[in-house]
């Protein structure tokens, strides 16, 4: 899936980031692990661009922030879209599955009111990394979670 963070990066490499927005949130400590381990970033190009914002099937929904309603979702530039939204979930009829607005205690969040998940467990803050375990059908099946190496906090 494609996040802010991923778009940040694209806007970067295309040379539409003149304020250094994705050099200072994380960008520049992967482009320093990227010149370390003889990477070149534009071989990543393709690959960030061609990431989906959304992924679905009839029962769910999986995006990087999640529908609010604001908006065209998909406007990358749309502060309430897939990519940046932090405003409260619409309930779309799917079961939303969403990260971006951490949730500091570790524990991924349901609500009954939008149908979704809030599976964003602060691993970039050194808490964990959550994902959750669904049947085709949106069922929950399980939380799996990993405590962050510290070698991996930006």
């Amino acid at each position: 899936m494609r996040g802010n963070h991923e778009q940040l990066m694209i806007n970067h490499m295309k040379g539409e980031d003149p304020k250094g927005i994705w050099l200072s949130n994380g960008g520049g400590k992967t482009l320093r692990q990227f010149e370390v381990d003889q990477i070149d970033p534009d071989n990543y190009s393709t690959w960030l661009t061609d990431l989906p914002l959304l992924w679905e099937n009839d029962f769910v929904q999986v995006s990087h922030a999640g529908f609010s309603g604001l908006g065209d979702p998909y406007d990358q530039s749309n502060t309430n879209g897939l990519l940046w939204n932090r405003n409260p979930l619409i309930n779309t009829g799917k079961l939303q599955v969403i990260g971006h607005t951490p949730r500091w205690d570790g524990i991924p969040k349901y609500s009954q009111e939008s149908n979704s998940w809030n599976i964003d467990t602060g691993a970039y803050g050194g808490i964990c990394l959550t994902g959750i375990r669904l049947a085709d059908d949106g069922t929950f099946i399980e939380t799996v979670s990993i405590p962050t190496e510290t070698d991996d906090i930006l």
